[in-house]
């Protein structure tokens, strides 16, 4: 069948996968570059709301009562933190968080599996050295966020990928258009 295809044809065919190979090339490495932006961010705020606590907990933490704390976002109960008295007795937390620690680790980023949820977690200490804080998010949440995020950019790509191949195909109809036409004295083709 491709030996019987005309020239426009095979050029169309060859043009369009050529064009669709790139568009989902570039489509992969949007997809990619904004999931690892996206998760910076969101590492980012973990770290923010830490240094909050932070600070916070230079005060005393008992005038803190966070049970009754107001949902104030949808994603409010996929996130959750912890003050750790010397890093061994729970002194505070959010009404989501678990009884025992979100990370092994005093410092710094990790995953962690809790309550079969897996959870991003920041780490750290105040500047005593008094409390351990933890905050965490669910990882859920987070690849649901980021795949919303990439989707929306990648809609114009994929939206403008037909419409390219339809004005793609057609120029090579335009193209080919004088070779196509017939002299109407010979009724051959003319030569154009």
């Amino acid at each position: 069948m491709w030996r019987r295809a005309s020239l426009k044809q095979r050029l169309l065919v060859l043009a369009l996968t050529a064009i669709t190979l790139v568009w989902l090339g570039a489509a992969a490495f949007t997809y990619h570059n904004a999931r690892e932006e996206f998760d910076e961010v969101l590492d980012a705020h973990l770290a923010q709301a830490a240094a909050l606590l932070v600070v916070q907990s230079s005060h005393d933490l008992d005038e803190l009562e966070t049970e009754h704390a107001p949902l104030l976002h949808k994603y409010a109960r996929r996130v959750a933190f912890q003050v750790w008295d010397k890093g061994h007795q729970l002194r505070l937390h959010s009404a989501n968080a678990p009884q025992q620690p979100l990370a092994n680790e005093e410092r710094g980023f990790s995953d962690h599996t809790i309550d079969g949820h897996h959870w991003r977690v920041f780490s750290t200490w105040n500047e005593s050295a008094e409390y351990l804080i933890q905050v965490a998010e669910r990882a859920d949440v987070r690849d649901e966020l980021a795949r919303g995020i990439a989707g929306n950019m990648l809609k114009p790509l994929f939206i403008s990928l037909p419409l390219l191949a339809l004005l793609l195909w057609i120029a090579v109809a335009r193209g080919f258009a004088p070779a196509g036409q017939t002299d109407p004295r010979s009724g051959t083709a003319r030569a154009g």
